[in-house]
Formats: structure tokens, sequence, C-alpha cells
């Protein structure tokens, strides 16, 4: 006779080769932070001159600044964007200005909750940099939402969009919530909101963000999109093939791409 193995074996097993999977992907990720580090003021000299610059004045940074940069810039050479919308503003501003710069025709919008770091990155990427941005500050805001509590940037300064089809970047606002009874971060919602309102959203790049992420996996918008996700957006065995080891953004692209 066959022996039978215990359904508790089985999930034994595969919760087993989850948490090696997610092992597996944790070293890719800092292997590919160190690597991205040594090469990053060699790839892309006037961001990291800026990164630089931020660091000095108190800006936030880590390891994974470089992997961040370098993967945005070759995504955006892949992708070939005409429009872009960044939410929330950084050293992520200055690769998407020089796409800008080196590709004429390009509109790029950032936005950011706070008019200080702003001002500050205006003032890193200097005047020949800014001419390419269309920055807006644009307050937080916090609200229900498809039966969650959310956060978004305030809509209404935002120019007309329903002409063109728009890149997306996901870093804001703010994902902690005001209500300290909230012990998890918001899903930020801008994206979603626009797509309800009927402007085309091409592909969306979230920085981090994970718990942003779910929101939208689990939303009828997503059905229209490639996920190619962080291993820490991915909740569980089942979304296992939506990851990319090699990544350091989930991208939600309307192209199977390899990337």
């Amino acid at each position: 006779m066959r022996s039978k193995i215990s359904p508790i074996i089985y999930k034994l097993i595969d919760s087993f080769n989850w948490l090696s999977f997610k092992r597996d992907c944790y070293n890719i990720f800092n292997g590919e932070c160190q690597r991205k580090t040594i090469q990053f003021p060699h790839v892309l000299p006037i961001v990291h001159e800026y990164v630089s610059k931020q660091l000095e004045a108190g800006g936030l940074g880590g390891d994974f600044t470089a992997f961040k940069l370098i993967e945005l810039s070759q995504t955006l050479a892949n992708l070939k964007p005409k429009s872009i919308i960044e939410f929330g503003g950084g050293a992520t501003t200055c690769v998407f200005a020089l796409y800008a710069q080196e590709n004429p025709g390009v509109e790029f919008i950032s936005l950011d909750e706070s008019s200080y770091f702003q001002n500050l990155t205006k003032e890193h990427l200097g005047s020949k940099l800014s001419k390419y941005v269309n920055f807006i500050q644009s307050d937080r805001q916090e609200y229900e939402f498809r039966g969650k509590r959310v956060c978004s940037y305030s809509h209404d300064k935002f120019p007309p969009l329903k002409e063109r089809s728009w890149f997306c970047y996901v870093d804001g606002p703010s994902a902690s919530s005001k209500d300290k009874s909230y012990k998890t971060k918001l899903p930020c919602v801008d994206v979603l909101k626009l797509l309800s309102e009927g402007v085309g959203i091409s592909d969306i790049l979230f920085d981090c963000r994970f718990d942003t992420v779910r929101f939208f996996l689990d939303s009828v918008e997503f059905e229209k999109f490639y996920p190619k996700l962080h291993y820490r957006a991915a909740r569980g065995k089942s979304e296992k093939y939506f990851v990319n080891q090699n990544l350091y953004h989930s991208m939600l692209l309307t192209k199977n791409l390899s990337l």
C-alpha cells in the first residue's frame, strides 16, 4: 500500500519552501544593493552628486539607494514614457528630470506634501534640471475609501490629465496615520483615484509601499496590469510567481516586458 502523507506535512513543506524563497530573495536584494552602490557614481554621476547633496542636508538614504535609482533609470529607458507623475519627490526627481532633459516632449509632474522639502529638491537640482519639472505642492488627505483607511494627495491643484496616459511613481504621501490607533501604514491611493476618474495610467512603480501594493492587488483595476512584485509585497506562496527576485520596485505594467 502507498503511504499517505498527512496534509499537515504538505502544509509544512509549502511553508518551508516559501520561507526559503524569501531568504533567497533577501540575499539577492542585498547583493544587488552592494553591486549597484559600486556602479552608482559611474552609471549615474549627476544623480550620485544629487544624492550626496541630499545626504549632506540631512535627507534620507541607505544601502538600497543606488539600486533603486539605477533600476528606475533603466526602467524609463525600457518603457520610454512621455508623461510622468511622481507622488513624492526626492532623489527620484533627479532621475526623472534627467530623463525629461534627454527626451524632448516629456511632461513630468512632481508632487510633494511639504513645500520645504520640495524647495530643497529644487535647490539640489539647480536651474538647469528644475525647468524640466512641474512642481506641485499638494496637501495630504486621510479618509475612508473602499472600506479602509487610506491617504492621498489633494487633487484640486492637479492640471488636466485625461489627454495623456501617465507613468506613475508612488512614494508618497506619508503613510503613517494621524490616528494613533492605526499601527500599520496606510495605502496611498492616488493612482486608484485617477483611474476611477478616467485618467489613463500606463505603468506604475512603487518604492516599497507594500501596503499600497497589496491594496491595489485587491482592486478591480489590477486586472489590466502585469505584476512584477518585490518579494515583501507578495502575501504568500500563492503570489510567489508574481515576484521578480532581481527588482527593487514593485511594478504594475501594461506590457509584459522583461525588465
